[in-house]
């Protein structure tokens, strides 16, 4: 996998556009590829993560936006 590819990244249940980075070479088990891949996770979020080559999916098409999650908050009992 080229360096500069946009590949789309398995995170949770979106895929998120991403960018290989950097190709690490033939270090997994096996002797598959690794990677080195950034994505936004969120506007300010940004991750640099190494994933094999063959886990990486065609990017999401653009027009698509992945669904947002949203942050559960507890609730607490009402007090007397």
């Amino acid at each position: 996998m080229p360096v500069g590819a946009r590949v789309g990244v398995p995170f949770g249940t979106p895929i998120l556009p991403g960018e290989v980075i950097e190709d690490r070479g033939d270090l997994g088990i096996g002797g598959r590829q690794i990677v080195r891949i950034r994505f936004n996770v969120d506007p300010d979020v940004v991750v640099d993560t190494e994933r094999p080559a063959e886990e990486l999916l065609p990017p999401p098409d653009p027009d698509e936006a992945p669904p947002r999650s949203r942050r559960r908050t507890a609730r607490r009992p009402a007090s007397a």
